[in-house]
């Protein structure tokens, strides 16, 4: 009798197993190819993908890239849609592009006091890769005047184990708070 119940017990304990299996394969990892919508023609065709996310995202750093620049107004236009944020404490800005080819053309553009305004006119793909943007210090107005751009020799002190480091020896850190930009076809 024993040996009967220790052969149901693993016949049960198969059948579990196989469908626990199924469960955790087909609910995680589906293997269905996308579902295929027919068009008034009567033709297949394939379900739109959901729309790749293309991250904008980089810094503001001086063009000596000993100081970041924080508060730079960060503007970018693609077609009609603008956007424009303003950098963080450690010159960070953040766009995140949802519905766009990495192929369309887009203007950044970038404001800060005491430095010359940046335009870079890029596709999308080379925004996306581009994480560092060096501003240029503006003349300054007065003789006598330094105004506020980078100075020769200075050195960054921010963030971290109290080493003064130059914004280039710094770890880049995406910012976490991007502005979303959707594609409306």
């Amino acid at each position: 009798m024993s040996s009967l119940v220790k052969g149901i017990g693993g016949i049960l304990a198969a059948l579990l197993i196989f469908a626990g299996e199924q469960y955790i394969q087909h609910h995680f990892w589906p293997d269905k190819p996308p579902q295929q919508a027919q068009g008034p023609d009567g033709d297949q065709h394939q379900s739109p993908l959901l729309p790749e996310v293309i991250p904008i995202d980089g810094r503001v750093i001086d063009a000596g890239g000993t100081r970041v620049i924080e508060n730079a107004s960060v503007e970018l236009a693609i077609g009609p849609i603008h956007e424009s944020e303003s950098t963080d404490t450690e010159g960070r800005y953040a766009f995140s592009l949802q519905g766009f080819d990495p192929q369309t053309a887009a203007s950044m553009t970038i404001e800060a006091s005491g430095y010359k305004r940046f335009t870079a006119n890029l596709l999308l793909s080379s925004l996306e890769q581009d994480k560092e943007q060096k501003l240029e210090a503006q003349a300054p107005t007065a003789p006598g005047h330094l105004g506020i751009g980078a100075v020769v020799r200075s050195v960054y002190v921010g963030p971290g184990d109290g080493q003064a480091k130059v914004p280039a020896q710094l770890k880049y850190v995406r910012r976490i708070d991007p502005k979303v930009l959707v594609a409306h076809n």
